[in-house]
C-alpha cells in the first residue's frame, strides 16, 4: 500500500509511504517532487501485478515508479491531471484532465499514445473492463463513454441520462452498476445496466452534512449523534449498538441537540437542545418515544457542557457563564455558581471549576472554595485522582496540577500544544497523568514530574477496556499511537472530521459522510507492531 502526504518542511514536495500489508510493516518512504497537494480524486495508481505505481504531481506530471526500487522508470507530461490508472495488462496508463479529454500513455516509454475526445464538460471517472478490451469514462456531461483497447475508437455509451448536479462516479468492477453522488443536494443515485432502472434513489439515503455531535458510551457498546438541522427534518438523537449493528434507535426527532453525553455507567444519556432544556433517556430503551425527563435549565442561552457524576445521580450543566447541579432522580437544582464547572470527584460530593478570578473546588452543600487565581482565559478539562490527593486542570496551553490535601498548592504546571483537546485522566494507582497520547508519571512528595517513554504504557492503563484511557488520537488524516508511537493507519478523506471523532481503549470511532459510526479496532495494528 502507498500513501502520500504533505512534506513537513517544504510544501512543494510530498511524503510518500511504502507498507506491506501482509505485516503492516512500514517498508520505506521518501520525499517527491511536486506531489499532489489536493487530494481530490485518486493520485496513486498499482499495476495490476503490484510492482509499479503511478502519482500525479503539481508539476503537470505523471510519475511511474518502481515499488521496491523506488526509482522513477518514467515521467510523462500531462497538465492538469486528475487521474491515473493502469489497464489490467499493465501496458497502459489511462488518465484525465482537466481538458475533458482522456489521454492514454505508454507505461514502458511514457509517450502519449491516443487522446480520446468527445465530452463536454469535465470528466470524474474513468475505469478499464475486467478484461482489459475497453475504457470507460464518465463524465458531468451525464454520459458515460465507452473506448476499446487498443484501438481507443468510441464503442458508444452505457448508462445515458443519468442525472444530477454531480461530483462523484465510478463504475462496479463488473460494470453492471454505477453509482453516482451529488453533494449539493446530499444523495446517492445507482444505476442498474441490466434492468434499466436508472432511479433517483436506488440506495434511499442523502449524504448528512456534518451539523451533528456525537458521543460514545464509557462501557460500551453505544455511539450517539445529536442532530441540530431540524429546519432541514434533522433532529433529535440516534443511537447505535455497535455490538448488534442494528439500525439506530431515534429519540426527541423534533429537538435540535447542541450538546451529547452519556453517563458514566452507561445507562442514560443526556441531550442539551436549543429549547433550553436537558433531557434524559434509557439506552436500553426500545422505544424512540420514551418519557425523557426533563431538567429545565434556568439560565437562557445554550448549553456549553454537559457532563455525570461517577455514581451518574448527578447531572452537570454549563450554560451562559452558570454552572450548575442537578440531582437527576428528584429533577432539583441542587447546586449553582458563576463561572464553569469541570469534573465531579469521585466521590460525587464535590466539583471542580473557574470562575471569573479563580480555580476552585466546591463542596456540593456550601460555597466554592479558591484553590489559587485563575491564570489563563480558556480552561478546557479537569480530572481528579482516585485518592482525591490530585486534581489536573487543563488550559489552553498546559495543565495545572494541584496538590488538595492540607496545603492547597500548585504542584505542576506542565505545557501542551496549544490548541489541543485531548481526554485527561488519572490511573487508577494515581502514579501517572494522561492526556490524550501525552503521559507523565510523578511523585507528589519528592520528585518533579517526568515525562513516560516506555515501550509500553504503565501497566494500569494498558487493560484496553472500553472505560479506561485511549492512547489513540487522530490528526492530519492519520491515527496515531503513542504506544508504539507514530502514525498507525491512514484514513480515507470522507471519514475525516477533527470535531467527530472519539477514543476508547484500543478502538477509535469516525463517522462516515452519511452520519453513521464506523468503529476501527487497532488492537491486531498494536499487537503487529510491537512485535516488530
Amino acid at each position: 500500500m502507498v500513501c502520500i502526504g504533505a512534506h513537513c518542511s517544504d510544501p512543494k514536495k510530498g511524503r510518500v509511504y511504502l507498507w506491506d500489508l501482509d505485516s503492516f510493516y512500514h517498508v520505506t518512504d521518501y520525499d517527491i517532487e511536486g506531489i499532489i497537494s489536493s487530494f481530490s480524486g485518486s493520485c496513486i495508481s498499482f499495476s495490476a501485478d503490484s510492482t509499479r505505481f503511478a502519482t500525479r504531481s503539481d508539476i503537470q506530471s505523471v510519475q511511474l515508479r518502481d515499488a521496491e526500487s523506488e526509482k522513477d522508470i518514467t515521467i510523462a507530461t500531462l497538465k492538469g491531471c486528475k487521474y491515473v490508472v493502469f489497464s489490467p495488462n499493465g501496458n497502459y496508463l489511462a488518465s484525465y484532465s482537466t481538458d475533458f479529454d482522456v489521454t492514454i500513455f505508454d507505461q514502458h516509454s511514457g509517450k502519449i499514445m491516443s487522446r480520446l475526445s468527445g465530452h463536454t464538460a469535465c470528466i470524474l471517472n474513468i475505469s478499464f473492463s475486467p478484461d482489459g478490451t475497453r475504457l470507460a469514462s464518465v463524465s458531468a456531461d451525464q454520459t458515460v463513454r465507452v473506448w476499446a483497447v487498443p484501438s481507443w475508437q468510441p464503442l458508444g455509451t452505457i448508462f445515458p441520462g443519468y442525472t444530477g448536479d454531480v461530483q462523484y462516479a465510478i463504475l462496479s468492477t463488473d460494470w453492471k452498476r454505477f453509482v453516482c453522488a451529488s453533494l449539493p443536494c446530499r444523495h446517492l443515485s445507482l444505476y442498474d445496466l441490466q434492468t434499466g432502472d436508472s432511479g433517483d434513489s436506488i440506495l434511499g439515503r442523502k449524504i448528512k452534512p456534518r451539523s451533528y455531535i456525537t458521543a460514545n458510551s464509557p462501557t460500551g457498546p453505544y455511539v450517539a449523534r445529536g442532530d441540530n438541522l431540524l429546519s432541514e427534518g434533522k433532529g433529535g438523537i440516534q443511537l447505535w449498538d455497535l455490538a448488534t449493528k442494528k439500525t439506530p434507535m431515534i429519540k426527541g426527532s423534533d429537538l435540535n441537540i447542541i450538546g451529547l453525553v452519556f453517563s458514566p455507567d452507561g445507562k442514560l444519556i443526556a441531550a442539551a437542545s436549543a429549547d433550553s432544556y436537558v433531557r434524559l433517556w434509557k439506552t436500553s430503551s426500545q422505544t424512540s418515544k420514551g418519557e425523557p425527563i426533563h431538567v429545565p435549565i434556568l439560565s437562557e442561552g445554550e448549553v456549553d457542557a454537559l457532563f455525570f457524576s461517577p455514581d451518574s445521580n448527578l447531572l452537570g450543566i454549563c450554560a451562559s457563564g452558570n454552572a450548575q447541579v442537578w440531582d437527576i432522580n428528584t429533577g432539583k437544582l441542587i447546586w449553582q455558581h458563576s463561572g464553569a464547572i469541570f469534573a465531579f470527584d469521585p466521590t460525587s460530593k464535590e466539583v471542580v471549576g473557574v470562575d471569573e478570578t479563580n480555580v476552585y473546588m466546591s463542596k456540593l452543600d456550601s460555597k466554592p472554595r479558591p484553590l489559587g487565581p485563575r491564570k489563563r482565559s480558556r480552561y478546557i478539562d479537569a480530572a481528579f485522582s482516585l485518592e482525591e490527593l490530585l486534581v489536573a486542570v487543563v488550559h489552553e496551553s498546559g495543565i495545572e496540577v494541584w496538590l488538595i490535601n492540607e496545603s492547597w498548592k500548585l504542584q505542576f504546571e506542565i505545557p501542551i500544544p496549544r490548541g489541543s483537546y485531548r481526554r485527561l485522566s488519572f490511573s487508577p494507582d494515581g502514579e501517572y497523568l494522561a492526556y490524550g497520547q501525552l503521559c507523565w508519571k510523578f511523585d507528589v512528595n519528592n520528585e518533579p514530574y517526568l515525562r513516560y517513554s516506555e515501550d509500553a504504557p504503565p501497566e494500569s492503563f494498558s487493560n484496553g477496556g472500553p472505560e479506561s484511557h485511549s492512547f489513540l488520537t487522530y490528526k492530519d488524516g492519520w491515527i496515531h499511537s503513542a504506544f508504539p508511537p507514530g502514525p498507525l493507519v491512514p484514513i480515507p478523506s470522507q471519514l475525516r472530521d477533527d470535531a467527530c471523532w472519539s477514543a476508547y481503549g484500543n478502538s477509535v470511532i469516525l463517522w462516515n459522510d452519511f452520519g453513521e459510526p464506523i468503529s476501527i479496532d487497532c488492537t491486531p495494528l498494536l499487537q503487529r507492531f510491537k512485535r516488530t
